[in-house]
């Protein structure tokens, strides 16, 4: 991924031409999305020349060799998004043609409510998403955005799409980046069915490991700013019953949180005194997802070091 200062170049049918050198953007342009004063931006109005990057890692197929014509096609700009609330949808201002947003750093906390219902999920690098066609679903009317770190979005705008079309490896990367967002989305919709509150913690730690886990002897660290309040939304339960639950899985020996921010999943059977979790099929998942190999011969749960009597 390269990271660069250079006007954008504009494309017309075939021919591929650099754009007048833009003026140099003013303090005032050069703020952070969140930053800027007065809210959004008024549709229709262009945002000034700021950085941009070259999406040709990204978009690879397995590495295709792009010619330097088709390089300078994937350009397109970034925008740095602080930490905290912002609001997605206006981040392009007029999405009418655009393909969506890519995420290249950072993660973001997506809430979602519908009366007494809560729901929140996380998207994080390689997630393309369309904010703006979300409140087509009746439910989804009031979705919150939450910069849990700084961010770095590529704004796959317009002018990205017309410059974009006709590659056919930049097509299958895209639509392979908006189903593995899907994937991962349907994938976390599973964790809310599991019936009792610690199985889903469980299932859940075992997703987000999966995808941002780091291991180490001593299990996989999870550096995610992970509140009790985001896992009850996360996992569908009320922040009370997820302490409580946490409290539990640390007794079990299996998830600790080491200090604010970071988790330790440990690779190794429940303790002995942790009654019914070596047989819970939600234990073979997790201890898969986290790379522990020493399962039960044959897969058979009821053979697992440390079952309770």
């Amino acid at each position: 991924m390269k990271e660069l200062t250079a006007p954008l170049p504009t494309f017309q049918g075939r021919a591929l031409t650099s754009a007048p050198p833009a003026p140099a953007p003013s303090p005032a342009a050069s703020r952070s999305v969140a930053a800027r004063p007065g809210g959004p931006r008024p549709r229709g109005r262009p945002r000034p020349a700021g950085p941009v990057v070259q999406l040709d890692v990204q978009l690879r197929e397995r590495r295709p060799s792009f010619a330097t014509e088709l390089e300078r096609r994937l350009l397109t700009r970034i925008a740095h998004v602080p930490r905290g609330p912002f609001d997605a949808g206006s981040i392009i201002d007029d999405p009418r043609g655009s393909i969506g947003l890519l995420v290249l750093d950072g993660l973001i906390a997506v809430g979602l409510g519908s009366g007494r219902a809560q729901v929140s999920c996380l998207i994080g690098a390689d997630d393309l998403v369309r904010p703006w066609d979300m409140p087509e679903i009746s439910l989804i009317q009031g979705a919150s955005w939450q910069a849990l770190s700084s961010l770095r979005v590529a704004l796959l705008d317009a002018d990205f799409s017309r410059r974009a079309a006709g590659i056919p490896a930049v097509a299958r990367a895209l639509v392979a980046k908006a189903t593995q967002t899907s994937h991962w989305l349907l994938a976390k919709s599973l964790i809310v069915s599991a019936p009792v509150v610690e199985e889903r913690l469980l299932l859940l730690f075992a997703l987000l490991a999966e995808r941002w886990g780091k291991v180490r002897p001593e299990g996989v660290w999870l550096e995610l700013p992970l509140t009790h309040d985001l896992l009850a939304r996360m996992s569908g339960a009320r922040r009370p019953s997820v302490s409580t639950a946490l409290r539990s899985l640390g007794e079990a020996g299996l998830v600790e949180c080491v200090h604010r921010g970071c988790w330790l999943l440990h690779a190794g059977p429940p303790a002995p005194t942790a009654t019914g979790w070596a047989m819970n099929p939600c234990w073979r998942r997790y201890a898969e997802a986290i790379g522990w190999a020493d399962g039960p011969p044959g897969g058979d749960e009821a053979t697992w070091p440390g079952r309770a009597a």
